[in-house]
């Protein structure tokens, strides 16, 4: 019986967990992270208005008060706080910092939400107990308002959610029990009961949205990643590239474009059927991933092309290094359907953006090396400007 009542418990417990955890891959978690900002973001002059108004509407409600002093700072700490979150959100229109990490966007986004809650959390306790009957009104249904609207302002992002309406129910439960009165403890109970279909309203909602965006990213990725190899396609590789030349205009320094192309790959295509021809391809991805640095970039152009970004390429000598390094991926025979299978590569490459300013002319440079190494029987060649496209790249030793 025990194990029965404590399973949708647990369950519940795991889904909420789970919820407030990034996806376990890293640019999933980014894009979720940005996303969740980009909406606080959006819904902060909202918030922010209705902190206002509400706060105004209590302080006019205590004016002709005792409690109008009390009242007065109360509602100078709300403002000052909104006033404060206001303008750092319009100091910053745009997406989360490049180097800000996302879990530090997530915990200051949160100490936030906590410090609002903390602060409607006081009327409760400071102003019902000796108010008059209809500021009491007053100030049930503007921390009621505050409680719900601002949960659901911060459903999609449910820790913020939670530090912000937990103080305020807490408090206003714990006012309306306190005071003996029958008709206050059984609002504490109805009180209660809100708070709970509350809370799992918005972790409902925070559950769709993370379940949208992470669809999202699953989308985004297939449409960006070449089916047979798993590598990126040309697509996501031409915005790699167009990534690191942003960054070497930024910074300073070289990288390295590699095209490597199959010198007979239709000859074992015609010998061997496309599954083999595919699995030949489906091996090579495997081994240029396994040698190229943690920094570098692989991807799949189409066919039997295959391109390199390798970052932080200080010389020409480096170039061939790596270069070389590529090549020898293919020295060992590949096994398909059983049977050794030996393929030799071509490999042409470019010094960015020492070669080509944007990613059109490096190609170009590329290319024109890859086409030298190809007419001279395969090999490796860097591409050189003052030669262009005659006997123009020069050899690379393997």
């Amino acid at each position: 019986m025990v194990e029965v009542l404590q399973f949708p418990f647990r369950a519940s417990f795991e889904k909420a967990r789970e919820l407030v955890s990034d996806p376990m891959d890293a640019a999933a978690a980014t894009r979720f992270r940005d996303e969740q900002f980009a909406v606080l973001r959006r819904n902060t002059p909202g918030v922010m208005a209705a902190n206002f108004g509400n706060d105004f509407a209590l302080l006019a409600t205590l004016s002709d008060t005792p409690l109008a002093l009390e009242g007065a700072v109360w509602t100078a700490s709300v403002a000052v706080v909104c006033g404060f979150l206001y303008l750092r959100a319009r100091r910053r229109p745009g997406p989360r910092r490049p180097g800000a990490q996302p879990m530090a966007t997530g915990r200051r986004a949160v100490f936030n939400a906590l410090i609002l809650g903390l602060l409607w959390a006081a009327p409760p306790i400071l102003f019902f107990p000796a108010a008059r009957p209809g500021a009491q009104l007053m100030i049930v249904a503007l921390t009621a308002g505050m409680l719900f609207g601002g949960a659901f302002a911060l459903a999609r992002t449910p820790l913020a959610a939670a530090a912000f309406a937990l103080p305020i129910a807490l408090s206003s439960a714990t006012t309306l029990l306190v005071g003996a009165d029958a008709d206050h403890a059984r609002l504490a109970i109805v009180l209660c009961i809100y708070v709970a279909v509350l809370g799992r309203c918005v972790f409902s909602e925070a559950d769709r949205f993370k379940a949208q965006i992470l669809a999202q990213v699953a989308a985004e990725h297939l449409a960006r990643t070449d089916p047979l190899t798993g590598l990126p396609n040309r697509r996501a590789f031409i915005d790699a590239m167009e990534r690191e030349l942003a960054r070497k205009r930024r910074h300073g320094g070289s990288f390295l474009l590699l095209c490597v192309d199959f010198d007979r790959f239709k000859a074992i295509n015609d010998e061997l059927g496309h599954p083999a021809g595919d699995e030949l391809l489906s091996q090579a991805a495997q081994r240029m991933r396994a040698a190229v640095r943690g920094a570098d970039f692989v991807g799949r152009l189409g066919g039997d092309e295959f391109a390199v970004i390798a970052t932080e390429i200080g010389s020409p000598e480096t170039a061939r290094l790596v270069a070389a390094r590529i090549a020898s991926c293919f020295e060992a025979p590949f096994t398909i359907a059983g049977r050794p299978v030996r393929c030799a590569v071509s490999v042409g490459g470019a010094l960015g953006p020492r070669h080509g300013d944007d990613q059109q002319a490096l190609f170009k440079s590329a290319d024109v090396a890859l086409y030298q190494a190809k007419a001279q029987g395969g090999g490796l060649r860097l591409f050189e400007p003052e030669a262009d496209a005659e006997p123009a790249a020069h050899a690379m030793p393997a």
